[in-house]
């Protein structure tokens, strides 16, 4: 630009550049918020997003444990032994979410060997669980865990570096914490209420369907959207089955854009 302005001083060329980036900065930041997808998840335990974390180290091997949240109520709590989770540990988890009735009708994690293992495939059919499977490298499509895991880290003060003195003191830390957070944190994407007082209040997922009928629909509906597809084509389409379904049966609201338009039109249940 220099060169081709040779009558305009450098530092006046510099401020009209700095000034036309910003200004396409701001624009992209509108086109981007105007294409925009959201889930606002509409009922308790609809769907349960879970994924693992590394809470420090004890006598020298990383220690995990597990987050669970809800996104509707945005409650969480932890689970696992301070080891890394097998699928074994996955299952124990979801039966003792089954034993206190709160095992959701989807369940959302990423595609870590234990979460995608057979035994666990096996529980979930039988128990009639959609299994919500991120795509590969798409740390976003289970953002609900991932931003649980960055607050309740921050407040306990785990994570990289930080020494334990036994495996599960991350997991009970944590879920101290998590009780705390529940308790006394005001949601401000939730009206200002806490994840305690969105629990009395929400209603939950069988005021809407029955578990049979929902499994049956959110299944058809992914056989049939990954006919002749593979890879992130599959998983993507399958994963749009089963918001679809959600919003058939009013579980969830899907959105486009900053101003909560619905782009999905909801089809008659029959």
């Amino acid at each position: 630009m220099a060169v081709k302005l040779l009558a305009l001083p450098v530092r006046l060329i510099q401020w009209g550049l700095a000034e036309l980036k910003l200004a396409w900065r701001r624009k992209e930041r509108r086109r981007i918020a105007r294409r925009r997808k959201g889930t606002v998840v509409l009922v308790q335990g609809a769907i349960t997003a879970q994924d693992s974390t590394h809470t420090g180290s004890c006598r020298g091997h990383m220690t995990f444990a597990e987050l669970l949240k809800d996104p509707a109520s945005l409650f969480e709590l932890a689970a696992g032994n301070g080891k890394a989770i097998t699928g074994k540990g996955i299952i124990e988890i979801l039966e003792g979410l089954k034993a206190k009735g709160l095992l959701s009708l989807v369940w959302a994690s990423d595609n870590g060997p234990a979460n995608v293992c057979q035994a666990v495939a096996e529980w979930l059919k039988q128990n009639m669980v959609i299994h919500l499977r991120s795509r590969t490298y798409q740390s976003e499509d289970n953002a609900t865990a991932e931003r649980g895991i960055q607050e309740i880290k921050a407040e306990a003060g785990l994570g990289k570096g930080v020494i334990l003195q036994r495996p599960m003191q991350g997991v009970r830390k944590m879920q101290a914490t998590a009780e705390r957070l529940n308790l006394y944190r005001p949601r401000m994407s939730k009206g200002g209420k806490t994840s305690q007082q969105l629990t009395e209040e929400m209603p939950w997922w069988y005021t809407k369907v029955c578990r049979e009928e929902f499994y049956q629909k959110a299944s058809a509906a992914m056989q049939t959207a990954t006919l002749d597809l593979t890879g992130r084509a599959a998983r993507a389409a399958e994963r749009d089955a089963i918001f679809r379904t959600l919003e058939l049966f009013g579980l969830i609201l899907r959105t486009t854009g900053d101003q909560r338009k619905s782009y999905a039109i909801p089809e008659r249940i029959s």
